[in-house]
């Protein structure tokens, strides 16, 4: 895969966060309907810093759970709710507030540099509908088993 990061618009953000769909990780991987796995490289961009993954893959199924879990939260339904992919070095953690502000936690975990940085930023509950809708299109748009 090319390490460069993508020029087209991002597939998906949230907050400082960027993602891109490149499809299919594995071609072999077609037919396993929620376990199938999508290369979606990420950037961050926050506090002055740069960090690009271009070897994050996330599930069809860890999509699902995290739209559900934004659904969840701007629905009040829930007051938190963390989404740690298996395959990505990214991880979030959402807090809802009584405000309406979502404060947003991103932790990025370096595969090659065996380290840690923790990112902290506000983003308005009100923006989550954009959210989930990206993750409607991702959805959509993945091949149908």
């Amino acid at each position: 895969m090319n390490s460069s990061i993508p020029t087209r618009t991002s597939d998906l953000v949230i907050g400082s966060l960027s993602a891109w769909n490149e499809g299919l990780a594995d071609e072999n991987q077609r037919g396993l309907g929620d376990l199938s796995y999508f290369s979606i490289p990420m950037l961050l961009e926050a506090q002055n810093l740069t960090i690009y993954s271009p070897s994050s893959d996330l599930s069809l199924g860890e999509i699902k759970q995290l739209r559900g879990m934004l659904e969840n939260i701007y629905a009040a339904r829930v007051a938190a709710g963390d989404f740690n992919p298996g395959n990505s070095e990214f991880s979030l953690h959402f807090v809802r507030n009584e405000l309406g502000h979502i404060e947003l936690m991103i932790k990025y975990h370096s595969w090659e540099h065996n380290g840690a940085l923790e990112f902290t930023e506000k983003i308005d509950q009100s923006y989550l509908p954009t959210i989930i809708g990206q993750l409607d299109t991702l959805i959509r748009l993945s091949p149908q088993f």
